[in-house]
């Protein structure tokens, strides 16, 4: 298994999974299958909603950093941001 820490989630929802999930802290450790993507990461997390509306809700999804598509095979020590735009007016 590959531990993957997700170190800001501004995208999902404070659901009880969550808070459960988190534990008391700030960040979310994950751990996944080799091969894993981050499609199949997000479908893991509570409270993130369906994979169909991870387009529709303009998901962004950073690694070290920099954005990458749903289909990046997550690798060891990645740190990962999720994230939707925001805009005011």
């Amino acid at each position: 298994m590959i531990k993957v820490r997700i170190k800001s989630f501004y995208a999902v929802g404070s659901t009880e999974k969550l808070q459960a999930a988190l534990g008391g802290g700030d960040e979310l450790v994950l751990e996944v299958a080799p091969g894993s993507t981050i499609a199949d990461l997000l479908q893991s997390i509570p409270g993130i909603g369906d994979p169909e509306e991870f387009e529709d809700m303009m998901l962004h999804v950073f690694i070290d950093g920099r954005v990458h598509g749903f289909d990046h095979v997550i690798q060891p020590g990645e740190v990962l941001d999720i994230h939707i735009p925001v805009s005011g007016g």
